[in-house]
C-alpha cells in the first residue's frame, strides 16, 4: 500500500498510483449487466474477422457489414452481411465479438442471454430493429450445421452456409454453440455459475449470408466482483 495525505491508497508503488486506475470497483458481490454500477454501452467493443470456408476467391467484399447496440449496451444487433454476390454467398462467415471490459476484475459469471433473429433484409432502418417489430420476413440465422461446440473464439472450421453463438471471455469458452442447428428461431440460453478470471466477458456469432442477421439480449447475464 501506499500512504499518501488522506491515507492508504489501493496502489502497491507510487508509479502505479500514477497511472490510470479505471472505473472505481463496486462493492463484492454478483450483479446483473443491467446494473449501471458495472456496465454501459462505453465499456463495449466489436472485433470483426472472417473465415474463408467455401473456396471463394475473394472475401473482402465482405467487409460492408456492421454490429452495433442499444443506449444501454444491453442489446447487440449484428448485421455482418448487407449484401451478397453469387460468388461468395455461403462461402465467407463473417465473425464479430462483442467484448465487455468492466475495468475491474470479475471471479464469476451466471444467468442468461436470449439470440433472436434480426429482419431478413439487414438493410432495414436501425429504428425497426429497435422496435424488434415492422420489418416483415425474419431472417434465418444459423447455430451450426455440424452439431460440435466451437472450441476456439473467430473459428475457422465450418461447413459453407454456416454460422454460431458463443459467449465466454476471452480466455474460457463458457458457450461454444453449435445446439440449435440452422435456422434458429428465438432461445434462451442458460449460463451455469463459471469461474472466470481477468475483467472481461466476451459475447459472439457469425453468419454466412445477408439474410442471416440476429440479436442478443445480454440483461440477465450477472457477474461476480470479488472486491478490491
Amino acid at each position: 500500500m501506499v500512504h499518501n495525505n488522506i491515507g492508504y491508497s489501493n496502489c502497491l508503488t507510487v508509479e502505479l498510483c500514477k497511472a490510470p486506475q479505471g472505473p472505481p470497483s463496486p462493492p463484492a458481490g454478483w450483479y446483473k449487466l443491467s446494473d449501471t454500477k458495472v456496465f454501459d454501452a462505453s465499456r463495449l467493443t466489436f472485433t470483426y474477422k472472417t473465415a474463408n470456408v467455401g473456396g471463394a476467391t475473394d472475401d473482402s467484399k465482405y467487409g460492408d457489414g456492421e454490429a452495433w447496440t442499444s443506449s444501454d449496451g444491453l442489446t447487440l444487433y449484428f448485421a455482418l452481411h448487407k449484401a451478397n454476390t453469387n460468388s461468395l454467398y455461403g462461402n465467407v462467415i463473417a465473425q464479430a465479438a462483442a467484448d465487455i471490459d468492466f475495468g475491474f476484475p470479475i471471479s464469476k459469471v451466471r444467468g442468461s442471454f436470449v439470440a433472436r433473429p434480426g429482419p431478413r433484409d439487414p438493410n432495414q432502418p436501425k429504428s425497426k430493429w429497435a422496435a424488434g417489430s415492422g420489418w416483415g420476413q425474419n431472417a434465418d440465422p444459423d447455430n451450426c450445421q455440424g452439431g460440435q461446440a466451437m472450441t476456439s473464439w473467430f473459428p475457422t472450421n465450418m461447413r459453407a452456409h454456416d454460422g454460431y453463438v458463443m459467449f465466454g471471455t476471452p480466455d474460457k469458452i463458457i458457450y461454444g454453440g453449435c445446439d440449435k442447428g440452422p435456422n434458429y428461431a428465438q432461445y434462451t440460453s442458460q449460463i451455469s455459475e463459471t469461474t472466470v478470471s481477468g475483467q472481461k466477458l466476451r459475447i459472439a456469432g457469425g453468419q454466412s449470408a445477408d439474410h442471416e442477421a440476429f440479436i442478443y439480449d445480454i440483461k440477465n447475464i450477472e457477474v461476480y466482483v470479488p472486491g478490491r
